[in-house]
């Protein structure tokens, strides 16, 4: 080994497998404490296969390789005893809530490509142990600007469901629900309050909207003439201002009211309709007024965001308004980028009486062959959210058989340029009916199953969306 100095792997896995065969524990005590790292690691590896006490002080070992290796066996096996030294290495990496930035002092560097995998599993002993101590030591990782944004976003996300964690591993995905769950909020809240303040500001867009989002899930105040000034700022990121408006508290109705009627004014749509929600908490009587108005808006995203509204108003005045939308949809008369969300607007009702009863029963009488219902679902989708649906849904799966942009498989025909040759009705067809029409090549029968048996009508919505975006062709392959 000591020959060796790790640079033949074949060498290092036979000692380390004798020296775990041998099982002597103070030999590999001793041998964990040799001068050569080479030698060190053998015994690390020797120690995890015997789940040996005394990894927890090889975590500490100044040769980064050995520390990370040992690191690897205390989260993985797991070692629950050393679970809390393992959460100790934070210490090294937590930025300053003064400055928000540190750099690393442990074996392992911030620009160093394993600081990914060390991190995540310091992150995750934290959250298994769940004490106060943690949500800081998580905080501090997220606060310090120089780690890599993954970094930074894995601990603001373990922040997120620091309280009700998932029964699995955030780190390896196994089944390993913790025993001390849920945890106490207003611990976390009081914790947060110091570093939440200062990543609120942060410069980075990603952590800045996140911190935000912590802080209003767990109640941590923010300065409100900082949240107030974010979203006066036409300069600022139009998430950050929504994030801001939506936190900003309403013990300043003069602060408040000024906020809401200059995001009503912005020629944003999005902040429009945050504005508009915020207004109807405060001021229910100016809000429906302003919720109806916005139904003649230009942008058909604001009159899906208001018909919602009206939905969640329970009022006799917004259910008339569902009515009579429904009535026009019935007649012909309505923009079909709203249809969807009218007839589910309707369908949502508590006491839908007056609602003319084929909106209720909209889809009961949907047959394979008859696309009359799905006409609703042409246009008005979220281009952004159908690419998410079309790339990441674990239903659809749609990438498994479909080329997008050279990523995908080949058992069905690339959705490159399918925006270009099929119109919004026949991509619609596609997806709720795919064996009416067989793109030569892929057999008579067709492989893809009905997608209305997977997806919801407003995902179909907005995958017809994001397919009538691929309007680009693929390059040509081959040499």
């Amino acid at each position: 080994i000591m020959e060796n100095t790790s640079d033949d792997r074949f060498i290092r896995h036979a000692a380390s497998t004798a020296l775990w065969k041998i099982g002597d524990s103070d030999a590999l005590e001793e041998l964990a404490a040799h001068p050569l790292p080479a030698v060190r690691m053998c015994a690390v590896l020797a120690m995890r296969r015997l789940h040996h006490p005394s990894l927890e002080i090889a975590m500490f070992d100044d040769d980064d390789a050995v520390s990370l290796a040992a690191v690897r066996a205390v989260h993985d096996l797991p070692v629950p005893e050393a679970m809390p030294a393992l959460a100790s290495l934070s210490k090294d990496y937590e930025g300053s809530f003064d400055s928000g930035s540190s750099i690393a002092r442990g074996a392992i560097k911030n620009d160093d490509v394993r600081i990914t995998p060390f991190l995540r599993r310091v992150i995750s002993a934290h959250q298994k142990i769940g004490n106060e101590r943690g949500v800081s030591a998580i905080a501090g990782i997220a606060s310090n600007s120089s780690l890599p944004e993954k970094i930074r976003m894995e601990a603001l996300e373990a922040l997120g469901d620091f309280s009700d964690p998932s029964p699995r591993d955030r780190v390896l995905g196994w089944w390993r629900p913790v025993e001390n769950a849920p945890r106490d909020e207003a611990m976390i809240s009081r914790a947060l309050q110091a570093p939440l303040q200062v990543m609120a500001a942060d410069s980075n867009e990603a952590v800045r909207q996140k911190s935000i989002e912590l802080a209003g899930a767990y109640s941590v105040k923010i300065d409100p003439e900082q949240l107030f000034q974010i979203v006066m700022d036409t300069d600022r990121p139009i998430d950050d201002r929504i994030l801001c408006l939506n936190q900003l508290p309403d013990d300043n109705a003069d602060r408040l009211r000024t906020t809401l009627d200059a995001a009503l004014e912005s020629p944003i749509p999005e902040l429009r309709s945050a504005a508009r929600e915020r207004l109807l908490e405060v001021d229910p009587r100016a809000g429906f007024d302003s919720v109806l108005a916005s139904l003649s808006s230009p942008d058909f995203s604001e009159q899906q965001a208001s018909i919602s509204s009206l939905a969640s108003m329970n009022t006799v005045e917004a259910q008339k308004e569902i009515q009579g939308l429904a009535n026009q949809l019935l007649g012909g008369e309505l923009n079909s980028a709203i249809a969807l969300d009218t007839i589910e607007a309707a369908q949502s009702l508590e006491n839908p009486e007056g609602i003319d009863s084929s909106i209720l029963r909209w889809w009961d009488n949907d047959e394979e062959d008859d696309f009359e219902a799905w006409n609703v679902v042409t246009y008005g989708g979220d281009a952004s959210a159908g690419s998410r649906i079309v790339r990441f849904h674990s239903g659809a799966t749609c990438l498994r058989c479909h080329v997008i942009d050279g990523t995908g498989g080949n058992a069905g025909p690339s959705l490159d340029g399918v925006g270009k040759r099929l119109d919004r009705n026949d991509l619609m067809r596609s997806i709720v009916n795919p064996q009416e029409t067989i793109v030569e090549g892929y057999g008579d029968g067709g492989a893809m199953p009905n997608m209305r048996a997977v997806l919801t009508p407003r995902e179909i919505r907005d995958v017809v969306a994001y397919l009538k975006t691929l309007t680009a062709e693929p390059e040509a392959q081959g040499h």
